[in-house]
């Protein structure tokens, strides 16, 4: 009788986990691949890109996967210079409407927007002299 009580707590216990590891904040308007045109920061010239010298892709299991062309010249005070994946999550600010991103690697909080197959990336506080943004384009 014990060997079956332990049978079926063993069969209890595996089955009970769910193989969806999928994050749930995650919006699906960012997934895909993004070239970098332009960082700047407020007090300085941005700097341009162009011919996919940085692609950004977002992934729909809460990775971003950055490659990074090795003529590109990377702005210096820019966080994720090089080639790599990081982790990233988005939240809900009004209902249904994704504002606010996450990414490992990446101290600050961060806004953006989506419009016309252009996204923004922003970093502004009131009074602070670490403001800064990315403009994307799809490309994916």
């Amino acid at each position: 009788m014990k060997n079956i009580i332990l049978i079926l707590f063993i069969a209890l216990v595996s089955c009970s986990g769910s193989d969806d590891n999928t994050p749930t904040n995650i919006d699906e308007n960012l997934v895909g691949k993004w070239s970098l045109t332009q960082y700047g920061k407020w007090i300085s010239e941005p700097y341009n890109y162009t011919n996919d010298e940085i692609i950004w892709e977002f992934k729909q299991d809460g990775t971003l996967t950055v490659t990074v062309e090795e003529q590109a010249t990377i702005h210096p005070d820019m966080y994720i210079q090089t080639s790599g994946t990081y982790n990233y999550f988005t939240e809900l600010i009004e209902p249904n409407e994704y504002q606010s991103i996450q990414i490992s690697s990446v101290p600050d909080v961060l806004n953006y927007d989506i419009n016309n197959n252009m996204l923004r990336i922003i970093h502004s506080q009131e009074n602070d002299d670490n403001s800064y943004w990315y403009n994307f384009e799809r490309i994916d």
